[in-house]
């Protein structure tokens, strides 16, 4: 019993770490975000017949099925939180857990996928399905890092901007004050192309 879950164990570490399974889930983020972008939302809820939006559901369903076998094929070979390097200890990987685990409701509560309740809600973090593409691509995700790091520098950087704005401004409310007063019409259309002055 013991050395057959040992071997599943292996085959499953197997299979994550070949290249063809990171573009295989690459493939069906790249069809989820095509299949987001192209939702039509003039398809009102009362309409009877069928729409495209009813062959997008089925696909994300697929979609959701796929991405629920990879989280558990990673954590069948990773570990969930408890080992060094588990699932759970990769910050992007909890990004991937928490659309996994909100895309479960999707399954879960099929009639409340839409419309103002709370399950129509938590269908919208689905939208963070593109970011696991950070965690496909390495030079990505090295840049998406930097970036983070980045942010403390970029804040004085932003402090900088906001207080040259504010001068600029202070320097054209002075500069155009009273310039435009007195500047509407009394008229609706302009008269021999001069404007009444009030």
């Amino acid at each position: 019993m013991f050395t057959s879950s040992n071997k599943f164990r292996q085959m499953c570490v197997w299979l994550i770490k070949h290249k063809w399974f990171d573009r295989f889930i690459m493939l069906f983020i790249i069809i989820n975000a095509i299949n987001i972008a192209s939702t039509d939302y003039s398809y009102r809820l009362e309409d009877s017949e069928q729409s495209t939006n009813d062959i997008k559901a089925k696909i994300e369903r697929t979609i959701t099925i796929i991405f629920i076998i990879e989280f558990m094929l990673k954590v069948i070979s990773m570990g969930f939180f408890r080992d060094k390097n588990s699932y759970l200890r990769d910050t992007w990987n909890r990004i991937d857990f928490v659309v996994v685990f909100f895309g479960c409701f999707s399954l879960i509560f099929p009639q409340y996928n839409s419309g103002l309740n709370f399950i129509g809600y938590v269908r919208n973090v689905r939208l963070l399905r593109p970011l696991r593409t950070i965690n496909r691509i390495k030079g990505l995700r090295i840049l998406v890092n930097s970036l983070i790091d980045s942010i403390p520098y970029i804040a004085n950087v932003a402090v900088f901007l906001i207080f040259i704005i504010l001068i600029f401004s202070i320097f054209g409310l002075h500069l155009f004050s009273g310039i435009l007063e007195n500047r509407c019409r009394l008229t609706e259309e302009p008269i021999n192309g001069t404007w009444e002055i009030l």
